[in-house]
């Protein structure tokens, strides 16, 4: 009598963690990048491309272990870009707020954050990415120690 009444409580307890699971929604984090209306001596972030990808690169080391520049990225045929003549009014975040976040969250970004980049262009018009953050991987030690 003692067994069914267990699986039955595992069962709802399953049940109650998988539904507090599946309401967990990432956050949506927009970031403006202006780099026509920024002189150059104010910049904190370099965008560039290599082969199908393009980058921006937030100028803080803002990630454990804080040795490299905190990067986002995508694939250029992969994502869904929206163009607009007028700025988007996503409510953006401030670069401050940005690395808080980063400091704060670290590694965890990608999992509770949805990040979009709304870039400048030079004929006046804005461009959105959903971008993703690209993390370094911890080293690897590929070597092994033979005592003599």
């Amino acid at each position: 009598m003692k067994i069914p009444k267990i699986i039955a409580l595992l069962v709802i307890a399953l049940f109650i963690n998988s539904k507090s699971h599946a309401q967990t929604k990432k956050s949506d984090l927009f970031i403006l990048a202006d780099t026509i209306g920024v002189g150059s001596e104010n910049k904190f972030f370099e965008m560039g491309s290599e082969g199908p990808g393009r980058y921006f690169t937030f100028l803080c080391k803002c990630i454990p272990p804080y040795d490299t520049y905190t990067t986002f990225g995508y694939i250029t045929d992969k994502t869904k870009v929206v163009v607009s003549k007028t700025k988007p009014g996503y409510k953006y975040v401030s670069w401050k707020d940005l690395s808080e976040i980063l400091y704060r969250e670290g590694r965890e970004v990608p999992k509770k954050y949805n990040i979009f980049i709304t870039e400048a262009l030079p004929d006046k018009s804005y461009r959105t990415d959903n971008v993703k953050l690209m993390l370094s991987s911890p080293p690897v030690i590929d070597f092994t120690i033979i005592k003599p």
